[in-house]
């Protein structure tokens, strides 16, 4: 569908994925892209808090398909192009931004974030030391046991209430079950709507969004 007044075109896809399509002529090398859909943290059960929380982030830090994340640093080295994955409370979310000639290399890199998150034991790990020993610091200060203790008498130690991070907590991150509560809510496309903003013409991007979104 076309919306002229605001001049966007609006596709569905296949899958149930819908498309935002706005093209812009006030910047010439950029393209802005965000994808949402209802979801999120809160659809599993407290006892997964840390696994659901972190879950975006340890896939983040163990990279896509056969890329760690410096592997992918050296891939894309030339090229503008960025995705990033959030399962945050209620929602899940993927935003991503190139520039004009890397619009393909944003959507392979969305495919590859949807179809092949990695598990990489050895920088999981890494990952869990740097933050226990960051935040080993930060709660010596008073202020953050301060702050620790309003949330907890604010919200009365709910589940899901918010939290400071804590050493302890990253102790509760199991690699392999973040990694499947990733899979879960990131392995099907249906429900996603995708919005790209920026200098592209629709009719070359639409071969390109059946290729790499339709196929999710």
């Amino acid at each position: 569908k076309e919306n002229k007044e605001l001049g966007l075109t609006e596709l569905t896809l296949s899958n149930g994925v819908k498309v935002i399509l706005k093209p812009t002529d006030f910047k010439n090398d950029q393209v802005v892209m965000n994808a949402s859909r209802f979801g999120g943290q809160y659809l599993f059960d407290p006892k997964d808090r840390f696994n659901a929380e972190f879950a975006s982030t340890v896939v983040a830090q163990m990279g896509v398909g056969q890329f760690s994340p410096l592997d992918l640093r050296k891939v894309l080295a030339g090229k503008t192009a960025s995705v990033s994955p959030r399962l945050g409370p209620v929602s899940e979310t993927l935003n991503g931004q190139c520039s004009a000639v890397d619009v393909e290399t944003m959507l392979q890199l969305t495919h590859l974030y949807f179809t092949q998150p990695r598990k990489d034991d050895d920088l999981f790990k890494s990952f869990i030391s740097k933050q226990q020993a960051l935040y080993q610091n930060m709660a010596a200060d008073p202020q953050f046991t301060f702050q620790d203790s309003v949330i907890s008498i604010l919200y009365k130690n709910h589940p899901w209430a918010p939290k400071l991070p804590k050493p302890e907590n990253f102790a509760l991150i199991n690699e392999q079950r973040a990694l499947d509560i990733y899979k879960e809510r990131f392995g099907n496309a249906n429900g996603f709507t995708f919005v790209l903003v920026g200098k592209f013409d629709v009719a070359a991007m639409k071969p390109l969004l059946a290729t790499y979104l339709a196929s999710l």
